[in-house]
């Protein structure tokens, strides 16, 4: 009977110490709280409680067993959520990331876009001005426009271009007409005789033959020289020369409308030829050189040497000269030299027949 009830204890034990009951012994033995007494069972009793403490080991070690395998279980789920977190936190971390560089591309696009804006605003506002530039440009363009009809009108009328460019034609006609007239009168004809042409009367450049107006020689009286103006006859030949030659160069400037830079007074073979600043000589005063005051007068240089200075007679044939030179520049023509008076003016008459557009 005690070795029963020793056994009986054993199993006891060990139930307890499965079922936790030994901890709870251990602990109540620490608060030293006094264990209950024994209790005392029937043997029929203990044959049933036996079998059931055998039932409910049977069914301890199968909770165990499915504690443990929960257990496991458990663990591996715990780990599979934690990596899942884990990834999880990475994704998110990485998404951060992407969220804060597309929000600073859309800062660095939203200033961009206002800086465009900004441009655009400030080229709508010049494209305005240039608009309204433009916008006046094309009303004076139009105002521009209707003038010119309103001109081309008024030229292409009875008294307009038409009739300016038919008065032309008549007056270049008329100037060619009465040069025409004044060469007849005065014939520029070539000197055959080399005998009787005296050694001034040479032709300029272009020329191979010198020239007599009306049968008479110019002679420069540039000094006094024995082989020059032997006689009376050859004084009065080249002034009256020179009256003619004087003549039709008034002539022609009236025709052609040019105001001589020297005028000419006419008076057949007396004629003179003005110059509005002759040339002065300074004089000295106490060592220091005076200029002459100089009137606005006109001083008159003669074209004969009969009683004149042949100097003065030399510088009327040079301005006569200028004269011709400047009709010659008004046709855009060379000139034949300072002292080739009748090729100079025979080119003035060659240019005039020749070509009108200088006549109108």
């Amino acid at each position: 009977m005690d070795k029963v009830e020793d056994s009986v204890a054993t199993v006891l034990t060990q139930c307890c110490s499965e079922l936790g009951l030994a901890d709870a012994s251990e602990d109540g033995e620490k608060k030293k709280k006094p264990s209950p007494p024994p209790q005392l069972f029937q043997w029929e009793e203990y044959e049933n409680s036996l079998a059931r403490l055998c039932g409910l080991a049977t069914l301890l070690s199968k909770a165990r067993a499915s504690k443990e395998s929960a257990a496991r279980k458990l663990e591996t789920l715990v780990e599979t959520v934690n990596l899942v977190e884990l990834k999880r936190i990475d994704a998110l971390e990485s998404l951060h990331k992407k969220v804060e560089l597309r929000r600073k591309a859309v800062e660095d696009s939203t200033s961009s876009l206002e800086e465009k804006n900004q441009q655009l605003k400030d080229a709508r506002d010049k494209l305005a001005l240039s608009g309204n530039s433009l916008l006046h440009a094309a009303r004076s363009l139009n105002a521009a426009q209707f003038r010119l009809q309103e001109a081309q009108k008024l030229l292409s009328g009875d008294g307009g271009y038409g009739r300016l460019a038919r008065l032309k034609g008549l007056l270049t006609v008329r100037r060619r007409a009465m040069a025409a007239q004044v060469a007849a009168l005065y014939p520029l004809i070539p000197c055959t005789n080399e005998k009787k042409c005296p050694p001034l009367a040479h032709a300029g450049e272009g020329d191979s033959v010198p020239l007599t107006i009306s049968g008479l020689h110019v002679i420069a009286p540039v000094k006094k020289e024995a082989a020059l103006f032997t006689d009376k006859r050859e004084y009065e030949t080249s002034a009256t020369a020179l009256g003619h030659v004087a003549h039709m160069l008034s002539l022609l400037s009236r025709f052609l409308d040019i105001r001589l830079r020297y005028p000419v007074r006419y008076r057949a073979s007396r004629s003179y030829i003005q110059d509005p600043s002759p040339p002065t000589e300074p004089s000295t005063s106490g060592g220091a050189i005076v200029l002459p005051a100089v009137e606005n007068q006109l001083v008159e240089f003669p074209l004969f040497s009969d009683g004149q200075e042949p100097t003065r007679a030399a510088y009327a044939v040079f301005l006569l000269n200028k004269d011709l030179e400047q009709i010659l520049d008004r046709f855009e023509t060379a000139s034949a030299g300072p002292r080739h008076v009748l090729p100079n003016l025979k080119r003035i008459l060659k240019v005039m027949f020749r070509d009108g557009r200088f006549l109108a």
